[in-house]
């Protein structure tokens, strides 16, 4: 049984920069919904903090790749690779996994070879108006792990909203994910956000289940700290 992490949205956010990531957003990223686009593109053209949005996101998905690296787990951007019953991770490049989870995904599957697919508890790290760990009682974009052989929306982004839909399932109560939300989420960009982020002092506190997440919730937190207005 091959499993696999599963990023069909990265970017190399290295090559991009304040001269090209609008276009490249226009081409690649843009949503169907017109009044978000606009909005998105608009809070980048009048970006005003240091460092700029991509260099941001580079470091936010810096802090995935020390994740991936604790998990020994091979990373596929598309399945073309993949076999009808490998073992699909699905994650966006700025959230991160247990380093147990691909032992304790590999386990149900085998213990059930009739499954389709394995949830678990997973819980939102928010570092935006304020520092707040929320655990979801719903299926987690990065809270499953799925046969190849499925349809693709079930291996698609927004994927997390049909997996009730399986009946082939098991729910693992551990918690094996975390994702994050922060000020350059695309759905969350905004200068509200990010004048909130960076006037909060207060530290929430880890729960001691997320404690494997220690040293990505600094690394986090650290890159968001150190951001600053241009005046």
């Amino acid at each position: 049984m091959n499993i696999f992490i599963y990023e069909p949205h990265t970017e190399d956010w290295s090559k991009l920069n304040k001269d090209n990531f609008i276009e490249h957003y226009k081409l690649k990223f843009a949503s169907k919904d017109l009044e978000k686009n606009e909005k998105f593109i608009d809070n980048i053209v009048n970006w005003k903090y240091e460092p700029y949005y991509t260099e941001l996101r580079h470091q936010i998905k810096e802090i995935s790749r020390y994740n991936r690296s604790r998990i020994q787990c091979p990373i596929v951007n598309n399945l073309s690779t993949c076999n009808s019953e490998d073992i699909l991770l699905l994650t966006d490049d700025d959230d991160w996994f247990n380093p147990l989870v691909v032992e304790k995904v590999r386990t149900a599957f085998e213990e059930d070879e009739s499954l389709d697919v394995v949830t678990w508890n997973c819980w939102n790290y928010k570092i935006c108006k304020e520092e707040q760990f929320v655990k979801r009682e719903d299926v987690g974009s990065n809270g499953f792990a799925i046969k190849r052989k499925m349809p693709w929306k079930y291996h698609s982004a927004g994927a997390h909203v049909w997996i009730p839909d399986l009946e082939n399932r098991i729910h693992l109560d551990e918690d094996l994910s975390i994702w994050t939300v922060h000020p350059m989420s695309f759905y969350l960009n905004s200068n509200y956000q990010l004048e909130k982020a960076l006037s909060r002092r207060d530290r929430a506190q880890v729960p001691e289940n997320l404690n494997w997440a220690s040293k990505e919730i600094e690394m986090m937190f650290e890159i968001i700290s150190n951001m600053k207005m241009v005046k």
